[in-house]
This record gives structure tokens, sequence and C-alpha cells, in this order.
């Protein structure tokens, strides 16, 4: 009996050397497998960490070139504002001007009508003075004639 069971405990420590050595094997393939996978797993962070920190670079330099444009944009907008405000007033003083000559223009000829009006007159009045004489000579003439004739008489 002490035979049966020197082999079985001999059979038991065989079974417990082996399932040791199997867990020992098993535990070994755990540790090898978890740290391939944590090396995995760390690259792929890293990997996403380096993608991360160049699409922040990527967004900074965008969001850069965006306000850049956007201020261009805002100074492109304040520059035709005056441009235009600087056209209005143009047309508006360009319209006042035409408005000042144009009346210039109407008093000119008011001034050039009342003018003519007057020459008008005064050549009117000179030739009537003139006629006035000529025929006042002539009734003249005649008398002093008439006369002549009257002393020779």
């Amino acid at each position: 009996m002490k035979a049966v069971k020197d082999s079985q405990i001999a059979e038991l420590e065989s079974k417990l050397l082996a399932s040791e050595s199997a867990n020992q094997k098993m535990h070994e393939d755990f540790q090898r497998k978890y740290t391939e996978m944590d090396r995995s797993v760390r690259e792929k962070e890293d990997l996403l960490e380096r993608t991360k920190a160049g699409y922040l670079e990527k967004e900074q330099v965008l969001q850069a070139a965006n306000q850049d444009l956007q201020s261009k944009l805002e100074d492109a907008q304040i520059k035709e504002r005056q441009l235009t405000w600087s056209h209005q007033d143009t047309v508006k003083e360009k319209e006042l001007r035409i408005e000042r000559l144009q009346e210039e223009v109407q008093d000119v000829k008011e001034r050039w009508d009342r003018h003519v009006a007057e020459i008008s007159r005064s050549t009117v009045e000179r030739d009537m003075e003139w006629g006035s004489a000529q025929e006042e000579q002539q009734r003249l003439k005649r008398e002093l004639q008439q006369r002549k004739d009257d002393l020779d008489r």
C-alpha cells in the first residue's frame, strides 16, 4: 500500500510538475503576448499622439491662414466702403458743381439778354434821336433856305 501511495504521490507530483510547467509556460506566453500587445498599444498611442499633434499643427496653421484671410477681407471691405463713400462724395460734389454752373450759365444768359435788350433800346433811341436830328437838320436847312430866299427878295 505504501508503494501504491508512493506511486500515486509520485504520479501526482509528476502531474503537479507538468501542470506547473504548463502553467509556467502559459504564464510566459501570456507575459510575452501582454508585452507585445502593450508595445503595440504604446506604438499605436504614440502614432495617434503624433497624428493628433500633426493635425493640431495643421489646424493652427489653417486657423492662422483663416485669420489672415479674414483680416484681409475686412480690410478690403473697409477699403471698398471708403471708396464707395469717396465715390458718392465725388458724385455729390460734381452734381453740386453742375448745379452751380447751370445757375451761373442761367445768370449769364439773363445778364446777356438784359445787356442785348439795353443795347437794342440804346441803339433804337440813338437811331430815333439821329432820325429826329436829321429831320431837325432838314427842317432847319429848309428854314434857313427860306429865310435866305426871303432876304434875297
